[in-house]
C-alpha cells in the first residue's frame, strides 16, 4: 500500500504542472489585459506599459511561463494583481467556506441518492422504482439555478425561514453558518444525488442476482438483513466512486451555487479572477482544483482496499 502510495503521489507531480501550463497558456492568449482592466479603458498608453512592466506581462510568454514554473517548483503561487497578497493567501481566505458547502452538500447528495437507489433497486418495477426514476431524471435535467432561485423563493422569500444570500463564518456560530449554507448545499446535493441514485441502483441491481443473494433468502434472512448486510456492501465500489468525482467537481468550487447565493469561496474567487485577467490566481486555483481531484481519487483507492479485503495494492 505505501509503494502504491508514494507512486500515485509522484504521478501526481506532473499531472498538477501539465495542467497548470495548460492554462497559463490559454489564460495569457485570451483577450484581455490586466493592466488595462486595472487602469481603466481610458488610461494613457504610458501608465498602461509602465504597470505592465511592474507585472511582469511585457516579457515574452515562454519568459513568464518560465518564471512561474521555477516559483511553482518551491511552493510560491505568486502574488495576486488585483488583491495585492500572496496567491496562498487569496485562496486560503476564499477555501473554507468551499469546504464547508461541499461537506454539506456531498452529504445531502449521498443521504437522499444512497437510500433512492437501493430503494429503487429493491422494489424493481414498481410504483417507488418508477418515482426514483423520474426524480433522478428531473434532479438530472433541471438547471441548478432555476432550482436555487425556486428554493430562495420559497424558503427565503415565502416563508422567511432561511437568509436569501451570503455567509457566515462557523466562529459565529453553528447554526448561524448553517442556516447560510442549507439553500446553497441542497442545491448542490440535490442536483447530484440524482447521479448517485441512479448509480446505487444499478450497482444493486448487478448484485441482488448473484447466486450468494439467493443462498441467503433460501436461508430464511430477512430482506433488510439481505439489502444492507450482504447486497449493499458487494455494492459500494461503483457508489464510491461516483462519490468521489462529485466531491472533487464540488471542491473545485460550484460557480452556479457561490455565486447566486454570493457565498466567498473558490468558485466565486475563480469567476471575478477570469474577469479580472489575475493571472497569479487562476493559474493557482486551477492548480488547487487538479490537486484536489488527484487526492481525493487517492483517497478513493484506498477506501476501496478498506471497503473489500479483495483489493490490494
Amino acid at each position: 500500500m505505501r509503494a502504491y502510495l508514494a507512486r500515485r503521489l509522484a504521478a501526481m507531480v506532473p499531472i498538477v504542472i501539465l495542467v497548470g501550463t495548460i492554462v497559463f497558456l490559454l489564460i495569457h492568449l485570451t483577450p484581455g489585459d490586466p493592466a488595462v482592466i486595472m487602469l481603466g479603458p481610458d488610461a494613457p498608453d504610458e501608465a498602461v506599459t509602465r504597470l505592465r512592466q511592474e507585472l511582469g506581462l511585457d516579457a515574452p510568454l515562454l519568459t513568464q511561463w518560465f518564471r512561474w514554473f521555477q516559483r511553482v517548483l518551491v511552493g510560491d503561487l505568486g502574488t495576486s494583481i488585483f488583491f495585492g497578497l500572496p496567491v496562498t493567501t487569496t485562496i486560503r481566505q476564499h477555501l473554507l467556506p468551499t469546504v464547508l458547502l461541499s461537506a454539506l452538500a456531498i452529504s445531502f447528495a449521498v443521504g437522499i441518492g444512497v437510500p433512492a437507489g437501493i430503494i429503487s433497486a429493491v422494489r424493481r418495477g414498481s410504483l417507488m422504482d418508477q418515482g426514483v426514476t423520474l426524480v433522478a431524471f428531473l434532479g438530472v435535467s433541471v438547471p441548478e439555478f432555476w432550482l436555487a432561485l425556486n428554493l430562495v423563493l420559497f424558503f427565503s422569500v415565502y416563508l422567511g425561514l432561511l437568509p436569501v444570500a451570503g455567509y457566515a463564518s462557523p466562529a459565529a456560530g453553528l447554526w448561524t453558518s448553517l442556516r447560510y449554507l442549507l439553500l446553497p448545499a441542497f442545491t448542490m446535493g440535490f442536483v447530484q444525488s440524482a447521479l448517485i441514485a441512479r448509480m446505487t441502483r444499478a450497482a444493486m441491481l448487478d448484485v441482488v442476482v448473484q447466486d450468494y443473494i439467493r443462498t441467503a433468502r433460501a436461508k430464511g434472512l430477512s430482506s433488510n438483513r439481505i439489502t444492507l448486510h450482504h447486497a449493499f456492501p458487494n455494492a459500494l465500489i461503483a457508489v464510491i466512486t461516483v462519490v468521489g468525482i462529485i466531491f472533487s467537481v464540488m471542491m473545485g468550487g460550484n460557480v452556479v451555487a457561490e455565486t447566486i447565493f454570493t457565498i466567498p469561496g473558490i468558485g466565486q474567487l475563480l469567476i471575478t479572477s477570469v474577469l479580472r485577467r489575475d493571472y497569479p490566481v487562476i493559474q493557482g486555483i486551477v492548480l488547487l482544483i487538479a490537486a484536489a481531484y488527484v487526492v481525493i481519487n487517492l483517497l478513493v483507492d484506498v477506501v476501496y482496499a478498506a471497503v473489500d479485503p479483495r483489493i490490494r495494492y
